[in-house]
């Protein structure tokens, strides 16, 4: 399914307009590229963890990265060859890192960074990121305990840091729509 058969077929699921709404945001994706947007506009990207859903994060960045002036500007990985693919896929544009710390500290200029590694490194390097001055969009689950999760709700409110957490399937169509017919009553009392 390409961009416009996505958007086509969500905005016909949410055709009275609730879900959408919701999600003010969304019409981004819709809209037509910006006029020339400059280079000082640009918003710079950092990966951590390029493996399975890291590289599928990666890919969906890339599909919108002209229309919204992104550049994929560091990637990261403990696995070599993830990192080789991530840095291939970014056409070499992307530097390259073994070590997040190293990233954070000697890679170039980001403005955030997208962090998909395994739930347990979750908290540490959301938090380290979020101190190197940087937004986060930290892959779900959040962290593995609750007080890692007060920590990086908290360097969020302490650095003003943006941190997102990435759940996916609540912009699928088939959720939308399985939302929608509870939300209407189609599947009876739960």
């Amino acid at each position: 399914m390409n961009r416009r058969e996505f958007l086509h077929t969500v905005r016909a699921l949410t055709a009275n307009g609730l879900v959408l709404s919701a999600m003010p945001w969304f019409d981004v994706f819709a809209a037509p590229p910006a006029a020339a947007s400059a280079a000082s506009d640009r918003v710079r990207l950092g990966f951590i963890g390029v493996g399975s859903r890291g590289r599928t994060l990666l890919l969906n960045v890339q599909s919108f990265q002209e229309r919204l002036n992104v550049e994929i500007a560091a990637v990261c990985d403990t696995y070599p060859e993830h990192l080789e693919r991530a840095v291939a896929l970014t056409g070499g544009v992307a530097q390259g890192f073994n070590d997040y710390r190293r990233m954070l500290q000697d890679g170039p200029e980001l403005d955030g960074v997208v962090i998909a590694t395994p739930l347990h490194e979750h908290a540490g390097m959301t938090c380290d990121a979020l101190d190197a001055g940087l937004h986060v969009f930290c892959e779900k689950a959040m962290a593995r305990t609750l007080p890692d999760v007060r920590r990086m709700y908290d360097t969020s409110q302490r650095t003003g840091r943006i941190l997102q957490i990435g759940h996916q399937r609540m912009f699928n169509p088939v959720y939308l729509e399985s939302m929608e017919r509870i939300r209407q009553g189609e599947a009876g009392a739960i």
